[in-house]
């Protein structure tokens, strides 16, 4: 079997090929080192990858460059203190110190300190350096975490957005985090588009309210701190939709309920008011035979329940159903008094042909 034996040489060229004697064609085989350290001032590590050696800038410090560039176009490691372990078209640019690229191929670092781990097409920071601190992307496809502090655990086509600071997402699909501590726990499509709110699992949800949660199926949650969950099948579904508004309201607080076409829906609606400081309060109760039609949603009978209270209920409490579009609008409002208010909504459906 024909083998290879090193000669040391002196005086190696600029290029730092070794001849190697290659048994088979008798003949001394000039082959690049696996790793180069060069001997610029300060010192950093590379990879030579044949022709197809990703950049460094030598005028860095403490640079390790172990990736390829097949493009030819990557403009690589460029920042002190950079680390690119492995892969190909990788790149930490020059406002990222202290960046960290695990492998894979065509991911970048763009703040300080940032880290993806591998995949394809990632993003850890922003391209507007103040946002984009601490950032990381472990792994996946196409993910662009650009918040201060920001996560991304994998999966496809996430993104936090650089007012996302401390956002977080697990996994999942086109998920998307505006806000701060926004969060999506896998699922499709989810958004968290409301400070602190959370969106869990699901497809087409949004939590768009502050401190809000949701799951389920194009469920919305657009109130401050309301949770809401449901579904939407082949042969109808459940679930529930609840707001606690808290806090000072004066006039008109919403909330509503949004129906989807060709469905026929049973809705029971609760909603407790209690005047803030004082005894005044109120309890209602509705029960409502709806169904959408051509984005438009259509109250078929509207009862009024029979556990409908007002202790010191005073004058201008109320409780209005209306409909806005393709949705069930509960209005309540208190005249001028100050109010806590919550409004829950059950309901069970079926999508017959109407």
């Amino acid at each position: 079997m024909p083998t290879k034996r090193a000669v040391l040489v002196p005086n190696l060229p600029a290029d730092l090929t070794v001849p190697v004697w290659d048994d088979a064609t008798k003949l001394y085989l000039n082959l690049r080192l696996a790793v180069i350290f060069d001997g610029g001032t300060p010192s950093n590590t590379r990879t030579t990858r044949s022709i197809n050696q990703s950049p460094i800038d030598n005028t860095k410090n403490g640079i390790t460059n172990l990736s390829s560039d097949t493009s030819g176009t990557s403009p690589g490691a460029v920042a002190d203190f950079a680390t690119i372990s492995g892969g190909d078209q990788n790149n930490i640019d020059v406002n990222s110190l202290y960046g960290t690229i695990g492998g894979g191929s065509q991911n970048s670092v763009k703040g300080q300190f940032g880290t993806v781990g591998g995949g394809f097409g990632n993003q850890a920071g922003s391209e507007f350096d103040a946002f984009g601190t601490e950032a990381v992307v472990c792994g996946g496809s196409g993910n662009k975490a650009r918040g201060w502090d920001s996560a991304i655990v994998g999966g496809t086509g996430n993104s936090i957005d650089p007012t996302g600071v401390q956002g977080l997402i697990c996994g999942g699909q086109a998920g998307s985090v505006t806000q701060q501590n926004g969060t999506i726990l896998n699922g499709y499509f989810g958004q968290a588009t409301g400070a602190f709110s959370t969106v869990i699992n699901g497809s087409g949800c949004i939590a768009s309210g502050a401190y809000a949660t949701v799951n389920g199926q194009s469920v919305v949650a657009s109130r401050p701190n309301q949770s809401a969950q449901g579904q939407y099948s082949g042969v109808g579904g459940s679930g529930a939709s609840s707001s606690r508004m808290t806090g000072i309201f004066t006039g008109d607080v919403n909330s509503e309920f949004t129906l989807q076409d060709g469905v026929a829906y049973l809705v029971r609606v609760y909603c407790t008011m209690k005047q803030v400081g004082g005894v005044k309060r109120a309890g209602f109760e509705r029960t409502m035979l709806v169904h959408g039609a051509g984005g438009v949603a259509v109250i078929d009978q509207d009862i009024a329940g029979p556990n409908n209270v007002a202790l010191n209920m005073g004058t201008g409490y109320t409780l209005v159903m209306s409909v806005v579009g393709n949705a069930i609008v509960a209005t309540v409002n208190a005249g001028v008094d100050g109010y806590n208010a919550g409004i829950l909504y059950e309901w069970t459906e079926a999508n017959d042909a109407l």
